[in-house]
């Protein structure tokens, strides 16, 4: 039997907490991916960055181990003139080449901060022995409009500090 499970967006429902704790239990770890659908949320070249910054929140919110990211560098020839590659732009790399190794983007700063939040509501559950109001509200902020589009970006800095309240009060 497998240790590792990963779905995509359409499968995350089926992931319920109760089947993430049992698999946890036995050791084997539980995640969900995104990759050229759905088109929100997404890193994707098109996706607004807030989405970067959600998709760990919504790991944390289903009581999930994490978000697979399939590729972070699989560049085309020239990905500067001639971004797509095979997929849709940006599905295959999440930073770029650069003279002395990979470069940032928008996209992965976002998903970095994304999981340094996770890390945060993983702290804030041990310290507090699982979700307190507070962690409830601020998850909910964080995944509400998962459409980047129509995000407001406060949403995510009040969950931060909401966040930040649980772990500090």
């Amino acid at each position: 039997m497998a240790s590792n499970l990963s779905v995509d967006w359409d499968g995350i429902d089926a992931l319920t907490r109760e089947k993430a704790d049992e698999r946890r239990r036995a050791g084997k770890t539980t995640t969900f991916y995104v990759y050229g659908r759905p088109a929100h949320p997404n890193v994707l070249s098109f996706s607004p960055a807030i989405e970067g910054r959600m998709l760990p929140w919504v790991a944390a919110s289903r009581y999930l181990d994490g978000l697979l990211r399939w590729s972070y560098n699989s560049w085309p020839r020239d990905v500067f003139r001639e971004p797509v590659f095979v997929f849709t732009q940006g599905d295959e790399y999440l930073v770029y080449p650069g003279p002395d190794g990979p470069m940032s983007s928008i996209r992965w700063e976002q998903l970095r901060e994304g999981v340094e939040d996770y890390e945060l509501i993983a702290q804030a559950r041990r310290r507090r022995g699982g979700d307190t109001d507070g962690l409830r509200k601020a998850l909910a902020l964080a995944i509400r409009d998962l459409d980047g589009r129509t995000k407001n970006p406060a949403d995510m800095a009040e969950a931060r500090r909401l966040l930040l309240r649980e772990l500090t009060g």
